[in-house]
């Protein structure tokens, strides 16, 4: 009757230490492979670059307050419909700050993951990028951006506060994007589908010829309702100048 129990016990056994060293998140939080999924906080850029990096359908990882290096570029990042990867603001309040690098953060082929709440700022090329990972027959899909801030983009050249490529089924919405590079465009999508940017503000110059969204590549049913808005503030009355597909504000 012992050996038995044994046979059956110790295959077990290897089956969660083997699940443990797969992801080295939950053992380093003491989080058994079972509750993986929920939520992770993190603090640091080491933390941050595990947490996502194990993150599963369901997870949800909170970044606390402060300032983390750019050019943080993640692969094949997939939640479901159901069941999205989250990465947000633990507190809305004093959100965190993710400075510099290429881009501030890059997706390459993700699907179903949502950004919420982070600010994005000095970035050299473009301060968000999110693409298909070069599978134009594979889009990213189920990308859902919610009160971004992305600023001092460049500043010099065809730079993007936010740039898209290959997406399809996405949403933009309350982010805004100030000073990115004086000859791109504040969110820019390339091959992009069935898309909407809503309620978001975009601010700089007027006397720069950036755009404020641009649709461009067979990018196709998108719906644009953001209020364009010049350096400093501008009202509904003033004049307006359009570029392609976006409305930037003259001074």
């Amino acid at each position: 009757m012992c050996k038995s129990r044994r046979s059956l016990v110790t295959p077990l056994a290897i089956l969660l230490g083997v699940a443990c060293m797969m992801n080295p998140v939950a053992a380093q939080q003491g989080v058994s492979p079972a509750e993986e999924g929920q939520t992770v906080d993190v603090s640091n850029r080491e933390e941050l670059i595990a947490a996502v990096r194990a993150a599963v359908p369901g997870t949800t990882v909170r970044l606390s307050s402060g300032e983390y290096a750019g050019g943080l570029s993640f692969d094949g990042l997939r939640g479901t419909r159901a069941r999205p990867i989250v990465i947000e603001a633990r507190d809305a309040a004093r959100p965190p700050e993710i400075v510099g690098g290429g881009s501030g953060i890059h997706l390459r082929a993700p699907a179903y993951v949502q950004l919420r709440g982070l600010v994005l700022r000095n970035a050299s090329g473009n301060g968000l990028n999110i693409d298909d990972g070069g599978n134009a027959g594979e889009p990213a899909r189920g990308i859902h951006l919610s009160g971004i801030q992305v600023r001092d983009v460049g500043p010099k050249g065809n730079h993007d506060g936010i740039k898209l490529s290959g997406l399809s089924d996405f949403v933009v919405e309350d982010c805004v994007i100030e000073r990115w590079g004086e000859s791109g465009s504040a969110v820019d999508m390339v091959g992009c589908h069935a898309g909407e940017v809503r309620g978001c503000q975009f601010r700089y110059r007027g006397d720069i010829f950036g755009n404020g969204v641009q649709t461009k590549g067979g990018s196709a049913r998108h719906q644009h309702s953001s209020l364009p808005v010049r350096e400093r503030g501008w009202s509904r009355g003033e004049h307006r100048r359009e570029h392609g597909a976006g409305l930037l504000s003259t001074a």
